[in-house]
């Protein structure tokens, strides 16, 4: 039920409502932290405090309610309907702007639960500019998406900020000041405002159009750990963009410093989109080795972002029916699963086809960009093999090599550029 009200409302800062027996009460609270469940409250003993929570409950004030009041809507006076709709975020020159909702775009939902990114179609009221503004929960724990964005200010390739605000609310403040949760972490809610850009590119019209987007966001990713890329994560720049710009990279709410302290970095298998995971981040599920996240990670989801594109599409916006299993397969929801079917169905694979539409060169374009990754790949699966029995192999020795994998292939700049020489060569195929 949580789960509808906030996909169905997603103005929502939190959700509550009331269990009732014949005798007692119990007050459910539910927001991107999780459920928060009060002690039952006998109501005939205390009918004051269940009278208190009807009226809470039934209050004409949206903000008790745990809607998101910054957000409003016109309503039709006789169908009811919702019409145009306002969105309260700072604007370039930092003052407090009403920005218009269309009535004819709907929020993009990424996820109900947790992080709760949901991204607002908006529209500057003075210069028209069209934005999209995301809201999203982090834990208080990880670093500010915003720090990213300031960075990236300037750099082809990435998604552009207007303006963000952090702790715009947190989930601590929706809850009693000790509720005996040991396992309650705090979510902070921020909003950026963001440039606008085109499609996922897998809404491409031409090869020249993907690979060139393709090309532009590998060249444009220096300096961070995006860890959750994907296909959904990478857009179309502007019509008419320039070299640099075809592609933009998005959602850096899970980003790293390459900088960062190892306890940041640490590999996470159920963090980021399954299907884009590297194989050594997959396979860290299985194994209480967690080496810290590397360029190598982000390089090979880049990767299957250009095998989901190239092989399992025959046409624009036409899959390739048998591209179906593989999808299954790499969705797997076993880590472990999905890495050994990546190994085998790519990496040990000799026979890599593309359709007639992608032609050879983008087919020679995958396999380029494999042998890229194959000898790393290969060195970090055979460290996380079990070794034989005679040979013991501590976990502390494991974790070293895999690290020392990562700093073997430090050289960004020249993985960068290998790539790029590859893409140069392959994006005259339109």
């Amino acid at each position: 039920m949580p789960r509808e009200i906030f996909a169905h409302q997603p103005n929502r800062n939190f959700i509550r409502s009331l269990i009732l027996t014949q005798s007692t009460a119990r007050l459910v609270h539910c927001d991107h932290t999780g459920t928060y469940l009060t002690p039952p409250i006998n109501i005939h003993d205390r009918p004051h405090t269940f009278i208190r929570l009807i009226l809470g409950l039934s209050s004409a004030n949206e903000s008790i309610l745990g809607f998101d009041v910054s957000i409003q809507w016109t309503i039709h006076p006789v169908s009811g309907n919702k019409g145009v709709g306002t969105i309260e975020a700072l604007d370039e020159e930092n003052v407090m702007t009403s920005y218009t909702l269309g009535a004819n775009e709907p929020p993009f939902i990424q996820a109900i639960l947790g992080r709760g990114t949901t991204c607002w179609c908006a529209t500057h009221p003075v210069n028209g500019e069209r934005v999209v503004i995301k809201d999203s929960w982090r834990p208080d724990s990880r670093r500010s998406e915003g720090e990213f964005l300031d960075a990236a200010r300037g750099i082809d390739g990435v998604v552009q900020v207007i303006s963000y605000q952090d702790r715009c609310a947190e989930t601590k403040d929706y809850r009693p000041s000790f509720t005996g949760e040991t396992s309650f972490e705090n979510r902070v809610k921020s909003r950026a405002v963001l440039k606008r850009y085109g499609e996922c590119i897998d809404h491409f019209t031409s090869r020249f159009q993907a690979i060139a987007a393709f090309r532009d966001v590998i060249v444009g990713k220096r300096g961070i750990f995006h860890k959750d890329i994907s296909i959904q994560n990478i857009l179309f720049g502007a019509p008419g963009a320039a070299p640099g710009s075809r592609g933009i990279l998005i959602d850096l709410g899970m980003a790293n410093w390459l900088s960062s302290p190892i306890e940041e970095l640490r590999v996470n298998a159920f963090m980021g989109t399954r299907r884009f995971q590297s194989i050594a981040v997959l396979l860290s599920a299985n194994t209480s080795c967690y080496p810290p996240y590397d360029h190598l990670d982000d390089l090979e989801s880049l990767f299957y972002v250009l095998c989901d594109l190239v092989l399992l599409f025959e046409k624009p916006g036409g899959k390739i029916l048998d591209s179906v299993n593989l999808n299954e397969v790499w969705d797997n929801p076993l880590p472990a699963a999905g890495a050994i079917a990546k190994s085998l169905s790519i990496f040990h694979s000799v026979f890599i086809k593309a359709s007639d539409f992608w032609g050879g060169l983008c087919e020679r374009l995958v396999v380029g960009f494999k042998d890229i990754l194959r000898p790393a790949v290969e060195k970090k699966f055979m460290i996380r093999k079990p070794p034989p029995r005679r040979l013991v192999v501590g976990g502390e020795e494991k974790y070293e090599r895999l690290v020392e994998v990562g700093r073997e292939w430090s050289c960004v700049e020249m993985l960068v550029w290998e790539s790029d020489q590859a893409f140069r060569r392959y994006t005259s195929c339109d």
